[in-house]
């Protein structure tokens, strides 16, 4: 992790203070999910670990090919729409603003 005091890193030894800055929990209700969080203030700051935390989801092999379970997003169900409804927006947006004038 990079902030404004250092970078920091999940091995202690490689941190510039030889403080502990991320740490990892299982999530009890998925055993296949974890999360990895970060101190980002030098001196471990107030040890809470939430200044980024990593989502990661164990995936499966199905024959011998790795597959997602499902997949996840910040934004929701409606993810995939949303870089089609930007190029749209921005596709427009050029076209009325650099359209040959007649």
């Amino acid at each position: 992790m990079l902030s404004p005091d250092g970078r920091w890193f999940t091995e202690t030894g490689r941190n510039s203070d030889g403080v502990k800055h991320a740490k990892v929990y299982q999530n009890l209700d998925d055993l296949d999910m974890f999360f990895i969080g970060f101190e980002n203030l030098e001196g471990g700051g107030d040890k809470d670990y939430n200044d980024m935390v990593i989502c990661l989801k164990r995936i499966k092999s199905v024959g011998g090919v790795w597959t997602p379970l499902q997949e996840f997003s910040l934004l929701g169900p409606r993810a995939s729409l949303v870089p089609a409804v930007l190029l749209t927006a921005f596709t427009l947006v050029f076209l009325v603003k650099f359209r040959k004038r007649r």
